[in-house]
């Protein structure tokens, strides 16, 4: 997806919109109809054309996601929005027939200090209207709820005389059982998932009402980058997007700072920060294992999934589902110096005897029919012990390959490294399989105090990529290059990894008493 850009006819509708009327008049029925001419008319706020764009797309979608930069106003531009639905009852709903908004922002502070934000607009439209009309009928203060037994004010709630409010929560489960007509969260990258499909989403459902998702990005994992999906890997997208980085911003005063905080971050090496919070790019992790770019150049266009293959060599490679997890077959083949995923099948609660079933269309004796295969790569897991065993059992060339255990963690990174360097190289090849390639993008390594893991975060799987590797490995180690990588990336023992965790570790000392280091001294 490409940054969102300021079209020519976007300006000239916002300059329709706060043009000269706008200064000297204010037209309640026409502020009703329209956010932009509220802003500038009532509040005396002329919103930037990107603030502009999303008023707009607030108005006419029910699912929006504004992706963009820090400092540029877009937390503003809630606020007056959230302003105007109330103050005109916009989306009149329910018994009461009142306008319901709710904001989940980034912090308990974040909500009491948006709150506080809405009423310093509901002072400055007060002080605007007494400039522009007689008397004080027109005031927006005069709209509030007065009366505290009928609704409250508070520092988390703004009350309308007809019932209609702004609610601002941290992001909790403090809003759970709330009903709105809008939702909007800030930040909400930072959202937990669970806070957001479990509290979040349900709080419209009865309205059929619109969910705004803005936030600066927060990484390559979690809900919002998902339904983002800033690399355009799913056909279809529930949400409309908008994407901002700091370039967009129109405040002289404001493009300057951010200026000054560019030269920093090229100062102090510190890019990664500035492009995540100010370029609203999803940057990998520090602890992400794959870099994105790799998983996306590795990906072949022009390759479907192959149903069945004799023209070279295969191996299959199968990863054991658990509780949450799916059962995946891969089958890869050599071509060249190209290691290529040829198909690939995924299914969560699949019966394991189902592998070794002849009635079962993907079992090992239908594979073998339909492909060259000359091993199998197992998963060596209890739940796959009984599988395995058969396998052997039927005459199969089986090689079994331990995950889980300490003993053997350095195998599975092992596996991990060498396929990273592969793909380095663009030699690893496969179909566009969005679900594999999520699973990539997601896969961590986190340095521990002896070992290092490398494996999907919390809540999110790695079935299919570790089925894929286990698949591509016999022919990854045929590769010379790969050795080399092993003994600078992968083979650490755990004394090698707690020395390097020890403060007072002297490796050249080691160097020199190991036989290594004979013109050390």
């Amino acid at each position: 997806m490409d940054y969102t850009t300021i079209t020519r006819g976007l300006r000239v509708d916002l300059g329709r919109q706060i043009s000269d009327d706008a200064t000297h008049f204010y037209l309640p029925q026409r502020a009703r109809e329209n956010v932009t001419y509220f802003s500038a008319a009532g509040l005396g706020i002329n919103p930037y054309s990107y603030q502009h764009l999303v008023f707009r797309e607030i108005e006419k979608t029910d699912r929006l996601m504004i992706c963009k930069s820090r400092q540029i106003g877009v937390s503003m531009a809630f606020a007056i929005f959230a302003l105007w639905a109330c103050h005109f009852n916009k989306f009149s709903s329910g018994i009461h027939k009142n306008t319901k908004i709710v904001i989940i922002s980034r912090s308990d502070q974040a909500a009491k200090k948006l709150t506080q934000d809405i009423k310093k607009l509901i002072w400055v439209g007060d002080k605007k209207m007494a400039e522009k009309l007689d008397g004080e009928k027109h005031f927006f203060s005069n709209f509030l709820e007065p009366n505290p037994k009928l609704a409250a004010n508070t520092k988390y709630q703004i009350s309308w005389k007809d019932g209609s409010f702004v609610k601002c929560f941290p992001p909790t489960d403090s809003s759970r059982g709330e009903t709105a007509n809008v939702i909007i969260v800030d930040e909400a990258a930072f959202v937990e998932d669970e806070i957001f499909r479990d509290v979040i989403e349900p709080i419209v459902s009865a309205t059929g009402g619109k969910i705004i998702l803005g936030s600066t990005p927060n990484g390559q994992h979690g809900f919002y980058y998902e339904l983002f999906d800033p690399f355009d890997t799913m056909p279809e997208h529930e949400y409309n997007r908008i994407w901002y980085k700091w370039d967009i911003c129109e405040n002289p005063t404001q493009l300057k700072v951010i200026k000054q905080k560019y030269e920093a971050a090229k100062r102090d090496g510190n890019m990664r920060s500035f492009d995540q919070e100010f370029n609203a790019m999803f940057t990998v992790d520090e602890q992400s294992f794959f870099i994105d770019e790799d998983v996306e150049k590795n990906v072949d266009e022009t390759l479907a999934l192959q149903y069945e293959w004799k023209k070279s060599p295969c191996i299959i490679g199968y990863d054991y589902g658990v509780v949450k997890s799916a059962t995946v077959i891969s089958v890869v083949t050599k071509i060249d110096d190209r290691i290529i995923l040829l198909w690939q099948y995924a299914r969560k609660d699949l019966d394991d005897n189902l592998l070794t079933d002849p009635g079962f269309e993907h079992c090992i004796q239908n594979l073998y029919k339909r492909y060259n295969v000359s091993k199998i790569v197992v998963d060596d897991c209890i739940q796959g012990n009984r599988t395995n065993k058969e396998f052997e059992t039927m005459g199969y060339d089986v090689l079994r390959y331990n995950f889980r255990s300490d003993s053997n963690t350095s195998d599975r990174n092992r596996g991990y490294y060498l396929f990273r360097a592969q793909l380095k190289r663009y030699r690893i090849k496969y179909p566009r399989i969005p679900e594999l390639l999520i699973e990539m993008k997601m896969m961590q390594e986190i340095q521990l105090k002896v070992i290092t893991q490398v494996k999907a975060p919390k809540g999110y799987n790695d079935d299919r990529v570790d089925s894929f590797m286990l698949a591509a490995y016999p022919f990854i180690i045929d590769d010379d290059y790969n050795m080399q990588i092993l003994t600078t990336e992968a083979a650490k023992t755990k004394k090698q990894l707690a020395n390097e965790n020890n403060p007072r570790y002297d490796k050249d000392w080691d160097t020199y008493f190991s036989g290594e280091g004979k013109g050390l001294i």
